[in-house]
């Protein structure tokens, strides 16, 4: 929960995402030591520059992520990611015989990875929990339809397990274990 208001998340579910974006990336040239932003006006996905450092993106798509519209944040949290993640340039060379190269699984993959990230940035599984359907999951996070069966998929590989003890600060069973911590689902308790 902390994390998330560090990173200009003002509600809950729903992230303010030009606030998170603008924290992260310089969106002046004076700031060196940050991506930069490049807006552009061409109709194009964005797109990260790993050798510029560089994050690229339509006005369009940015102006709408401003106004929270679903898919335009997730294609931008998943720029951000490749950011975060994967922000060495890629390498170009290889000696291998090209029927030897094995292409990468799924967790492998750059791409898979950023998915994940904006999948899972936008829509915690410890907040999702009393989703009781796909229309109120959606409605909750504002979270894009076209990426839902993605986000789903994740979940139904990795669930949430309870621990079978209460939370001390609002009584609830709802202490969840997320990676290696404990979090409670109910108000965002964390034990040290």
């Amino acid at each position: 929960m902390r994390e998330r208001k560090r990173w200009g998340v003002d509600h809950l579910c729903q992230i303010s995402f030009r606030r998170l974006i603008e924290n992260y990336i310089a969106t002046d040239s004076t700031q060196n030591d940050k991506p930069q932003l490049v807006l552009f006006e061409r109709e194009a996905d964005p797109y990260f520059d790993r050798i510029k450092l560089t994050l690229n993106a339509n006005e369009g798509l940015w102006e709408e992520a401003g106004y929270r519209e679903p898919l335009a944040c997730f294609k931008l949290l998943h720029e951000l990611a490749h950011i975060l993640l994967h922000r060495h340039p890629k390498q170009r060379f290889s000696s291998a015989d090209r029927s030897q190269i094995n292409f990468a699984q799924n967790e492998e993959s750059a791409e898979w990875q950023a998915n994940v990230f904006a999948a899972l940035f936008m829509a915690p599984p410890y907040l999702a929990i009393d989703c009781e359907d796909r229309a109120s999951f959606l409605e909750r996070f504002n979270y894009p339809p076209e990426y839902a069966d993605f986000w789903f998929e994740l979940r139904r590989r990795r669930p949430l397990t309870f621990a079978q003890e209460f939370c001390p600060e609002c009584g609830t069973q709802k202490l969840a274990q997320i990676a290696s911590n404990l979090r409670c689902t109910n108000c965002g308790y964390t034990p040290s």
